[in-house]
């Protein structure tokens, strides 16, 4: 079916069809992550409150055996407590776009960059992608956008880092930051080959995917990202960095 789409979108007089699957595809997708999210985080709230009580009785007690077990306790609460946070993370979103409903134009970037890591953090885990970045150096800058562009963006940035890295034995991506000029500008590198010279000319256009044979989306992730940075006072721009693919992410400031 989405080679169907592919093929129906790369007519350059769909752009405008192209942008309205996108959108619709995003809506269904966070209607569906809702439902999901309420439905784990019921029963994972009576889980940890349960576990909470178990954990105190047993500790509790001055049993050797049961003191024994203490490493155990630790670790399931651990990964219950990660479960927690990935779940409220997840839902945050839907907040977020709540209240860009009233204020569409003023988001602080930080706490939405750390939440998109968050979501990305299992998929480079399981890729055994290393992600390289200071903390301390993330600006908390309020942009002229709202927070569903800027996760579209970041997502669709590193979504294609992940796959162009699936083959290569030394996995990383790397991310700084700048402000300059009325911009928040986000260099994020990876360890990927750079991108060929007749591919670069397709980049943004309405259908881009490198390989199709890997790809499951229709293409137009980059084509919508510059056309919505373009619309909001901001750019997109690829670069080859030390032989390695960079895109340099300019996002307006308000």
């Amino acid at each position: 079916m989405n080679n169907l789409l592919r093929d129906f979108l790369e007519n350059d007089s769909n752009n405008d069809f192209a942008n309205l699957i996108y959108r619709e595809k995003l809506m269904l997708l966070q209607e569906f992550v809702s439902g999901i999210c309420h439905e784990i985080n019921n029963p994972l709230t009576i889980l940890i409150g349960r576990f909470d009580m178990l954990e105190k009785n047993i500790l509790n007690s001055s049993s050797h055996e049961n003191l024994k077990h203490r490493s155990h306790f630790v670790k399931i609460n651990e990964h219950l407590n990660r479960i927690k946070k990935t779940i409220e993370t997840v839902s945050c979103f839907n907040d977020f776009n709540n209240e860009s409903a009233t204020n569409p134009y003023g988001l602080y970037f930080k706490n939405t960059f750390k939440s998109v890591l968050i979501i990305l953090s299992g998929k480079l885990i399981n890729n055994k992608i290393t992600l390289k970045y200071i903390e301390d150096e993330i600006p908390d800058v309020k942009l002229h956008m709202n927070s569903t562009e800027l996760c579209n963006h970041l997502f669709n940035i590193f979504l294609n880092a992940i796959s162009a890295l699936e083959n290569t034995n030394c996995k990383w991506i790397r991310i700084k930051f700048e402000v300059a000029e009325g911009l928040l500008i986000l260099h994020i590198m990876n360890s990927g080959l750079p991108i060929q010279e007749e591919q670069k000319k397709k980049l943004f256009s309405t259908i881009f995917i490198a390989d199709k044979n890997k790809s499951k989306g229709l293409g137009i992730g980059l084509y919508n990202t510059k056309k919505s940075l373009n619309l909001n006072g901001g750019d997109i721009e690829y670069h080859h960095h030390d032989n390695n693919t960079c895109f340099k992410l300019k996002l307006k400031l308000v």
